[in-house]
This record gives C-alpha cells, structure tokens and sequence, in this order.
C-alpha cells in the first residue's frame, strides 16, 4: 500500500485560509498540478473558501456591531447624566438668581455667591442651548427625527417649502408677508 506523502488536509488548509492560488500551492509544495487540481475539484476547496471568507465577514461584522453598541451605551449614559445634571439646575428655584460676584481686584479668593432679584439671562440661555443640544444628541442616538425632519423624509426632498404642514405638529409654515 502507497503511503500519502502530502498533508492534504494542511493544504486545504493553507488555501481556504489564505490567498495563494491552487498552482502556486503545488510549485510550493513540490505536487502535481493535475493531482494538487483533482484534490481541489473533488473536496470543493473554492466553495470552502469562500464558506470560510463569508463567516469571517460576518463575524467582523457582528464583532464591529458590537463594539458600536457598547460606544452607544456609553454615550447614552453620559447624555443621562448631562441631563441629570439640567434637570437638577432647573428644579433649583433660584438657579438663575445665582450670580459670582469678584472683589474689586480681581483675585479668585474674593469670589463670592450671591442671590438677587434679577435673572440671570445669559445663564438661562446658556441652559437653554446646553438642553437643545442634549435633545439634538439623543434624537441622534435614539433615531428619533425631528418633525421637520420626518416631513422631508416623507416628501422625499431636503426642504419642506413654505405653506406646507409639518408632520404630526400641525404647524404651518407661511411665506412671508409681501408690502405693497
């Protein structure tokens, strides 16, 4: 009985696995091209190959979902937080009454707090657009579109032109008021 001097299994091997053709795996093996061809048509290594491209695919991508879902969540969690941190200042009734108030020269050992009768706008307006962002990032995160948004997605165009409803919020849009 004639002893198999060649490793098919490992050939198979190194050709599903790798990018070396069938011809330069006999040269480099010292086989056969006939024979190395008949062991590839019979035990279907192009087939095997490409089974084995496709599962690598499919797991890179399931391995790159997942390591986009895990960003997610930490992103999620840190926009909890911030508006945590919103609807904390915003419950304080005096929040916006808060002011800094600096000695005379200036050193930051004589900061102090004070309360007073008059709202502090630009702290309200900084509050204002630190909770349009938080929304902007979440819509983002949670896929949520923006009525305005929904409405171009529906009509199928970048801009919803003056006149037309909004989607669900029943808001008009109107051209402007031409002077005679």
């Amino acid at each position: 009985m004639k002893k198999n001097k060649y490793d098919w299994k490992a050939i198979k091997t190194e050709f599903v696995t790798g990018e070396v053709s069938a011809a330069a795996l006999a040269k480099k093996h010292g086989i056969n091209q006939a024979t190395l061809y008949r062991h590839y048509q019979i035990e279907r290594w192009s087939d095997a190959r490409r089974e084995y491209r496709e599962n690598v695919m499919e797991k890179c991508a399931d391995n790159a979902a997942c390591m986009a879902a895990i960003k997610l969540a930490k992103e999620i969690d840190i926009a909890d937080k911030l508006s945590d941190v919103l609807n904390e200042a915003i419950e304080d009734k005096k929040q916006f009454y808060r002011y800094i108030v600096k000695e005379k020269n200036g050193s930051d050992s004589g900061e102090e707090e004070r309360i007073f009768g008059k709202m502090d706008m630009q702290s309200l307006n900084n509050a204002i657009k630190a909770l349009s962002a938080l929304q902007e990032i979440k819509c983002v995160m949670y896929g949520i579109l923006t009525p305005i948004e929904e409405r171009k997605l529906q009509l199928g165009r970048e801009k919803v032109t003056e006149g037309e409803e909004t989607a669900e919020t029943g808001v008009v849009i109107l051209p402007p008021v031409e002077e005679d």
